[in-house]
């Protein structure tokens, strides 16, 4: 699209079609984040988390909606106006939206994480199960990947929220390269981010928890030392013996 509209800037149409992906492309990758923390909530400990796995999904989701509407919107009307201020503007809104959502999911993911790393609920009572799940390697794996995919995404983020302040004449919008790095980069990296460490493969069904992870490293560690008293005990009746 990008091409097209280079090649024939009086194209009303490949400016349009450019818009529309440009916008598009972050929503569902950002989905997929939502997703899978929410699926991961249950595994680790729900009553480490601020919010209940089933409301990560429907309070993102819809954030990630909404700032998709408010965008196109934005974009049908710049594209149509014969004055795209306005409709930058409204763009701006959706996307100052969608920075701020991120931005709360990214302090309650840490928030999440490191109550569950020094073992402090946040909810309590009897309609929040107790699990206190170990974080696997296939687990670390997948959140290593959900962490660098929020990153480039958020970076994506802001680059747009600084071109729309910026405007239509603006430096940054008419700088080639920062497009490049910082949206079209950034969309290809979160991308191949999910194609290779694809959540079907590495979201586990259940994980053991923490306290009989422990009790069995307890009990190894006392079969161990059982044993290396065995041997021990052996030797000084061979010693004796002799």
């Amino acid at each position: 699209m990008r091409l097209w509209s280079n090649l024939d800037l009086m194209n009303d149409l490949g400016f349009k079609l450019q818009l529309c992906f440009t916008i598009i492309a972050p929503t569902p990758l950002l989905a997929v984040n939502f997703i899978v923390l929410g699926q991961t909530i249950p595994l680790l400990g729900p009553q480490y988390s601020r919010l209940s796995a089933k409301y990560y999904s429907i309070v993102f989701l819809t954030c990630d909606v909404v700032s998709l509407v408010i965008q196109a919107a934005g974009g049908a009307l710049a594209a149509t106006a014969d004055d795209p201020t306005p409709g930058g503007n409204v763009m701006l809104g959706g996307i100052a939206f969608q920075t701020f959502a991120i931005t709360m999911f990214c302090l309650l993911t840490i928030e999440f994480f490191y109550r569950h790393y020094t073992c402090r609920p946040v909810r309590t009572g009897p309609d929040v199960p107790q699990t206190n799940g170990v974080v696997t390697n296939g687990l670390k794996v997948l959140f290593s990947g959900l962490a660098f995919n929020t990153v480039v995404l958020y970076v994506r983020a802001i680059y747009r929220l600084l071109e729309l302040v910026d405007g239509w004449n603006g430096v940054i919008i008419q700088t080639e390269w920062y497009f490049n790095v910082f949206d079209g980069v950034m969309i290809v990296l979160a991308t191949f981010t999910w194609n290779c460490i694809h959540p079907m493969f590495w979201l586990p069904d259940s994980v053991p928890s923490k306290t009989g992870f422990k009790s069995n490293l307890k009990h190894m560690e006392m079969g161990t030392m059982d044993g290396i008293t065995s041997v021990t005990s052996l030797q000084s009746q061979r010693t004796a013996a002799n």
